[in-house]
């Protein structure tokens, strides 16, 4: 059931209906890695390629890492005011770095923790890195983007 879910998640994105930033067909070509989908009504963030959630695992200045949808707590997040915000924990998605992991800490509006959407990609406004799924379970970083 899971599958299903995800596959009408990404076929939904694939059509453009529902979603925030530019429909994949507009996007220009990024690396696969870099690709997301902003399901805006349920606030799921979902890597493109592999069909895994944006996760926060726990508490503050934990990484922020990819795993299987699940609709867990730790998998839903509000995008506003440039925030990633986890609505169950109310910390934020935060760039420590380029090639370093984002970790969630809580919200206090600095550089790193603004983020928008531009087509496929998760941008830092702070540095204009993409955010980079690295594997499931493991960080999600901001490396260069790739066009």
């Amino acid at each position: 059931m899971r599958t299903r879910a995800v596959v009408a998640t990404l076929a939904l994105a694939l059509t453009g209906g529902g979603f925030l930033g530019t429909p994949a067909s507009a996007a220009s070509a990024g690396s696969p890695a870099q690709e997301w989908v902003v399901n805006n009504p349920r606030a799921v963030i979902v890597q493109r390629t592999s069909g895994h959630c944006l996760t926060s695992p726990g508490g503050a200045d934990s990484a922020a890492v990819t795993r299987g949808c699940s609709n867990a707590p730790g998998q839903r997040f509000v995008l506003e005011g440039g925030e990633v915000r986890n609505q169950s924990s109310d910390l934020c998605l935060t760039a420590t770095g380029l090639d370093k992991p984002t970790v969630m800490r809580p919200c206090n509006g600095s550089a790193g923790q603004r983020f928008s959407v531009q087509g496929p990609d998760i941008r830092s406004q702070a540095s204009g890195r993409c955010l980079t799924a690295t594997g499931p379970d493991k960080p999600v970083l901001l490396t260069p983007c790739r066009t």
